[in-house]
């Protein structure tokens, strides 16, 4: 359901995030689960079980009803990129994911969660998301992007990402007749039971923490608009609204921060006309019944070259910043991480203790 009217009836973004705030706050906490327990901390993620048996560092949303998506234009669908102009096979989007993935893989943190932590007898922490990553990062997929943060949601309703320049930019709405809209996602049912909405959430790379990021894979045919959860509120923009929120988030830097790691290596990887042999085997190897002379045609029709080179991947001088001070480093990344239950300080303690331990030493160390 969209709520639109004629320009001059609609509400700036501010008053429309003010009524909502009100009503929201006003709506019951229906998604958790009978076994989840709230952490009065609340800003903050928790760790959370998935149904697959691994874990997640979810946004707590123990106090919200809802997820936000905010758009600066008011589109006539909202779908993931996959299925804007949809082609049966996404040769190039997916082998480039592939590319991705041999780069996370050599991160040691992302390769410690993955591996697994083992907190206590039956504790064991594992935590991999390589999917929910490559959206963060701009890679085409077919998830849609979710934030548990309203204000979050309405820096991208007022700004527009300048591929050229690579930073956001307000919207000038000096003309009078712009317009934005604000979604609504409501959680109207246990978080694990709503179909394709899943954690992204806090990861070794920096960009989903700070969006507080969520997504939902929805079918080809499903426009995000009708989904039953969803509400749209359009908006008319507003210059010092804009400024003032593209301020707040110092332009951007907040959520996109410059000294991310990960952002110039996956940034050299969607632009590359080349793809390395590692990542063509990694294709096949996740889709066996493939053709690799099918795929490389594919490939070659879309000006990319699969070349005898090394896959991208983090050097030692990369990772400075968390071999030059381990336990800094990682006191930091586990600062706003939190566990639920009895038990919760016992394992917090425990999570902070990993570096010290022998067998995780090696996450720690450069390579030799």
């Amino acid at each position: 359901m969209i709520y639109d009217a004629k320009y001059e009836n609609l509400p700036t973004l501010d008053s429309l995030v003010e009524d909502l705030k009100y009503v929201l706050s006003r709506q019951p906490i229906v998604h958790l689960n009978p076994l989840e327990r709230l952490v009065q901390k609340r800003n903050c993620f928790v760790v959370t079980r998935l149904m697959s048996g691994r874990y997640s560092l979810k946004p707590n949303i123990g106090y919200s009803c809802a997820l936000f998506r905010g758009e600066s234009t008011v589109h006539p669908t909202c779908k993931p990129v996959f299925f804007r102009n949809w082609k049966d096979r996404c040769t190039i989007e997916n082998i480039k994911r592939n590319e991705l993935e041999l780069l996370l893989n050599s991160h040691p943190i992302y390769q410690l969660f993955k591996d697994g932590i083992q907190l206590t007898d039956k504790f064991r922490f594992v935590m991999e998301n390589p999917y929910g990553i490559a959206m963060s990062y701009g890679f085409p997929t077919q998830l849609l992007s979710l934030t548990s943060d309203i204000e979050i949601a309405s820096f991208f309703a007022v700004t527009k990402f300048d591929e050229t320049e690579q930073r956001y930019k307000p919207i000038d709405n000096s003309d009078n007749t712009k317009t934005g809209i604000l979604y609504v996602f409501n959680l109207m049912a246990p978080f694990g039971l709503i179909p394709g909405l899943s954690t992204i959430g806090q990861q070794p790379f920096v960009r989903s923490g700070l969006q507080k990021e969520f997504a939902i894979n929805l079918p080809k045919d499903v426009d995000f608009k009708d989904h039953r959860f969803t509400v749209g509120f359009v908006f008319k923009h507003d210059n010092n609204i804009s400024q003032r929120i593209y301020d707040r988030f110092q332009h951007g830097k907040t959520l996109r921060p410059h000294d991310d790691i990960l952002a110039p290596k996956a940034k050299q990887i969607l632009d590359s006309k080349e793809v390395s042999i590692a990542a063509l085997e990694r294709n096949l190897h996740q889709n066996p019944g493939d053709s690799k002379q099918r795929i490389e045609k594919e490939l070659n029709e879309g000006g990319i070259n699969v070349v005898n080179k090394l896959h991208p991947y983090f050097s030692n001088d990369d990772l400075a910043y968390i071999y030059d001070s381990p336990t800094d480093y990682w006191s930091d990344f586990c600062k706003d991480i939190e566990f639920s239950g009895r038990h919760a300080n016992e394992l917090k303690d425990m999570l902070l203790n990993v570096p010290l331990k022998d067998e995780y030493r090696r996450y720690f160390e450069p390579n030799q």
